[in-house]
């Protein structure tokens, strides 16, 4: 879980000059100069390894059966339902090699608006939705990335902050004050959040404060801002789909998985 990182909160809108990065302690820098400062002896012992490597070729298999170990996701769906879009986003994300666990908390229900969709909610009960995804979760791994799309995003932070165990968290046009759920974000708890920034769904009903708040309380938090107003830009199963600013949020989400993988 990013063991030995520096902080990293930073918050980025993309098309406009607006960046606020992590910062670099003077143990950091140190660190740093020791490691420039032995280059030359690493690289000779790396020449040498080199060379008896080339006279044992046992010894260089010993490596080949290793792999790195790669994320566990479970991503909960939005108020439209498990559409085709969230499946092709799993896809993607399993191309890379992770494995990534797609729940149907709405029994096979899909909707065309996020109106019909929250009608939806309201007739089962919004926590009943909610706590369907807590149920789902007990049968993974405690070691796992919660990820969620807008109404889902409310069980994934909720288990992310609250189910001990949770590797990292992945927030797609939603956020919730952790008050919500009567504790503080696990402050090494990684987290991206990511949302449009004229999406009056994210903006205008205190997501963006609410995310703004997480990341300047977490050690390993990025928050990414698109520009555009759609709510559901990343699922290409809809109109709102945005291409440009999903390749990008995908190249962010493979990174953000790359890291906790290391």
């Amino acid at each position: 879980m990013l063991q030995g990182r520096q902080p990293n909160n930073k918050v980025v809108v993309d098309g406009s000059k607006v960046k606020l990065t992590g910062f670099i302690t003077k143990k950091h820098s140190k660190a740093a100069a020791m490691m420039t400062g032995s280059f030359a002896t690493l690289t000779s012992r790396i020449t040498t390894v080199r060379k008896r490597n080339r006279l044992s070729h046992n010894f260089h298999n010993l490596d080949l059966g290793r792999r790195r170990e790669m994320a566990e996701i479970l991503l909960f769906h939005h108020s439209l339902g498990l559409t085709k879009g969230i499946n092709d986003f799993a896809d993607k994300i399993r191309g890379a090699g992770h494995t990534v666990h797609v729940p149907d908390l709405f029994d096979g229900h899909l909707f065309t608006t996020i109106e019909d969709g929250m009608a939806y909610v309201n007739e089962i009960g919004f926590e009943e939705i909610t706590e369907r995804g807590i149920r789902v979760a007990s049968e993974f791994p405690r070691e796992i990335i919660y990820a969620g799309f807008s109404l889902g995003v409310v069980a994934a932070q909720k288990l992310a902050q609250t189910r001990e165990g949770a590797r990292g968290a992945l927030l797609f046009y939603s956020c919730v004050p952790t008050s919500m759920f009567g504790s503080t974000w696990p402050a090494e708890l990684p987290v991206q959040i990511h949302g449009m920034d004229a999406d009056p769904y994210f903006v205008d009903e205190g997501d963006i404060e609410a995310a703004r708040e997480l990341v300047a309380t977490a050690d390993h938090a990025e928050l990414f801002l698109y520009p555009g107003n759609q709510h559901f830009f990343a699922d290409s199963s809809l109109p709102s789909y945005d291409a440009n600013a999903t390749t990008l949020l995908l190249q962010r989400v493979l990174k953000f998985l790359q890291h906790l993988d290391n």
